[in-house]
């Protein structure tokens, strides 16, 4: 870099042309490298959540027969400010899974954010 600065008045020398050109090479690897951490960040992060959800999904599966067996024995469940809804019928399916769905998005928003901002104060580091 000093060597640039020096010779920055004299542009067609070729020790300058030279420097230039490899300073180039070494800015685009390393924007490289950083796409290819984020890349590999994003992947984590989406399999980490693939995880999480094969889990639920166990989880659910294995406890059907305890929540079925809690809907025979509950009649009523009367949530705050809201309607008496019996235990297994008028659940609103449609209005978890959006909510979940929303959970997820945002977890991996958050998990995204930092590990970006990991990288990012790791190419300021190498930088400075």
């Amino acid at each position: 870099m000093k060597f640039m600065m020096k010779h920055k008045k004299n542009k067609n020398n070729k020790e300058y042309l030279d420097a230039m050109e490899m300073c180039k090479w070494i800015s685009k690897q390393w924007t490289m490298y950083l796409m290819e951490r984020i890349k590999y960040a994003n992947e984590y992060v989406k399999d980490k959540l693939i995880d999480q959800m094969k889990q639920l999904k166990e989880v659910l599966i294995e406890n059907n027969l305890l929540y079925w067996a809690a809907g025979r024995s509950i009649i009523l469940i009367k949530a705050e400010n809201s309607n008496a809804k019996k235990f297994g019928e008028e659940w609103d399916l449609f209005s978890f899974l959006t909510f979940r769905i929303f959970l997820l998005f945002e977890i991996l928003y958050e998990k995204g954010v930092k590990e970006f901002q990991v990288q990012l104060a790791t190419c300021w580091d190498y930088i400075t």
